[in-house]
């Protein structure tokens, strides 16, 4: 054989082997596994292609089957559990991002569900919905088509009704747009699924993006999750995303000590398991995952590399953020201090921010620059002005700020209302009636008296859990003399450090402004008298150890044997605010 015959040959054969190598080899082929769909060399790596989902739960499936036991050692993060939302890859995302919104990344969920903080569960918004998972028209508040409205059809189905249609909606706003999820037009997902991407020798495969380019392209759901935190507004460190085969499945793969490494830095992995993503949030005994498996809002349990409904565990992805950048947010509902419903339309402000309570009466400012001694007020017409002094907003924290408005008296009635700082955690107003039809009234929480009968004077609402307000109004006022005090009745500090102000209305007009003073002990804070003939007040505004000014038949239910309040009345808790997360 000719010298340029044999070259001729060489060549070819290094061709046709270099051929082999870099063509797509199919799944069908008895050497890959079943749930691989393509493979390929990438930068010299054999590369498996998987499309995950829908992730239906099987026909057989038992609700809250699976669970861990309790009797044995376990450690687990609270995450968002949720039910199917339109992919099984996604909602498990959405739960993982839920999870960071409730934790420092208060941007990666800012509707006005929950006060715009992440829900525990997807049932505020109705069985298989969640906006964060996938956009929807007429969910959450929204009025234009999302990424259901777009890309949606039937499980599996491989049209996009936008397609040829409309155009898709912008910007991207849902986990599932950035994974690709449903979306076969671009991404060539049928609906229901998302690709990932896995380095076949078991090595972690970081952030892949290698067949964005190819024909069809495809996304790495990995990436996807990248490219949503960077939407909100948060970074992911190099290296900080990757799938990887685990350990049994790939002797070099992913270990169980270092998923519970990633649980016990308080972050939650995607488990997944042949055609299905699930999220893992703890573990137990020597090889047990605790899991949310996007069917049901329980916890469950599986063993490391076996099988969860019938289906195989093989691989994880892995997703870190970088710390957050150093904003505050703050996010509370506006309701009314006398009925306690919610007060939609009224303006809040913090920090020369401004916002509108929607109509559930919820607020939220968010990229605050976090400070101390900040002022929130809320006004709206018909309502008094609401001032609450002394508000910190601490670094990546997203503080709850109930907001308890006080609508407007009416002419002539007056209107003493009664706010504080978190501790003491209950103060509470007393109002002493002068002598009204042979009898005097003692006007507090255990007697709250009536505005439509004798004396005419109410406490509208007992806050026991810090910072108010106690409102009391007087329908009809009488001659003789009405004496305002305030009583500590239980919680750490005392009245001087409790920041309480007392305000005084009569109609729209504030008649007068009382801080508690910052010097006296004792748990009675005396603040005014009021003539009921003439409207004069007269200004106490003194603390004691002792009722003084106060004959004993006044004082019978304020003293340390006062009627002890219930601990099963759960009403103020609903119009309380709480001291932040």
């Amino acid at each position: 054989m000719m010298k340029s015959q044999r070259s001729w040959i060489f060549a070819a054969l290094i061709g046709i082997i270099i051929l082999v190598l870099i063509l797509p080899v199919n799944a069908a082929n008895s050497s890959i596994d079943a749930g691989v769909k393509n493979q390929f060399l990438y930068q010299g790596q054999l590369v498996d292609e998987r499309e995950t989902g829908p992730g239906l739960a099987p026909a057989h499936w038992a609700v809250n089957a699976n669970t861990p036991d309790p009797t044995v050692a376990s450690t687990s993060i609270t995450v968002p559990a949720m039910n199917w939302v339109y992919g099984c890859s996604a909602t498990s995302a959405t739960m993982l991002f839920g999870y960071y919104d409730r934790n420092g990344y208060p941007k990666m969920y800012t509707g006005p569900t929950n006060g715009g903080v992440f829900p525990l569960t997807n049932a505020a918004w109705g069985t298989g919905e969640c906006p964060l998972t996938a956009s929807h028209k007429g969910k959450d508040g929204r009025t234009t088509k999302g990424h259901v409205d777009d890309y949606w059809y039937a499980t599996d189905s491989t049209a996009d009704p936008y397609y040829s249609h409309w155009t898709q909606h912008s910007p991207l706003d849902s986990v599932g747009d950035y994974m690709g999820t449903n979306q076969y037009k671009k991404w060539h997902n049928t609906d229901g699924s998302t690709t990932f991407y896995f380095n076949s020798n078991g090595a972690p495969l970081y952030d892949y993006t290698g067949s964005e380019s190819a024909s069809p392209a495809k996304r790495d759901g990995a990436h996807g999750m990248k490219l949503f935190a960077q939407y909100k507004g948060y970074t992911v460190p190099t290296n900080g995303v990757y799938n990887q085969y685990i350990n049994p499945y790939k002797s070099n793969g992913f270990t169980y000590a270092q998923y519970k490494a990633e649980i016990n830095a308080g972050r939650p992995v995607l488990i997944q398991v042949t055609g299905h993503t699930m999220l893992g949030v703890g573990y137990s005994g020597t090889n047990q995952v605790i899991l949310h498996d996007t069917w049901d809002y329980s916890g469950h349990t599986m063993t490391w590399g076996g099988y969860y409904a019938g289906r195989q565990h093989y691989g994880v992805t892995v997703f870190h953020l970088n710390p957050a950048t150093t904003t505050a947010q703050i996010h509370g509902k506006v309701s009314n201090s006398v009925t306690g419903a919610a007060v939609p339309g009224a303006t809040v402000s913090i920090k020369g921010r401004t916002t509108t309570s929607d109509s559930s009466g919820n607020y939220i400012i968010s990229g605050l620059t976090p400070s101390s001694g900040n002022t929130l007020t809320a006004t709206k017409t018909g309502y008094y002005k609401y001032t609450k002094t002394g508000i910190t907003l601490a670094a990546n924290k997203n503080l709850l700020s109930n907001i308890p408005i006080t609508p407007v008296a009416s002419t002539g009635v007056y209107r003493i209302v009664l706010t504080w700082n978190a501790e003491p955690r209950d103060l509470d107003s007393h109002l002493i009636t002068p002598l009204i039809s042979g009898s005097t009234y003692h006007i507090y929480y255990s007697n709250r008296g009536s505005l439509t009968s004798l004396p005419y004077a109410h406490l509208d609402q007992d806050a026991r859990y810090g910072y108010g307000p106690e409102t009391v109004t007087i329908q009809k006022h009488y001659a003789g003399t009405y004496k305002y005090y305030v009583y500590q009745y239980a919680g750490t500090g005392t009245l001087s450090s409790s920041k309480a102000k007392v305000l005084v209305y009569r109609g729209s007009s504030l008649l007068k402004t009382y801080n508690v003073p910052t010097t006296g002990s004792g748990y009675y804070w005396r603040v005014f008298n009021l003539n009921g003939g003439t409207g004069a007040i007269t200004t106490i505004n003194t603390i004691s150890t002792g009722p003084q000014g106060l004959s004993p038949g006044e004082v019978s239910a304020a003293a340390d044997t006062e009627v002890k309040k219930s601990s099963t009345d759960s009403a103020d808790q609903q119009f309380a605010l709480p001291p932040g997360l």
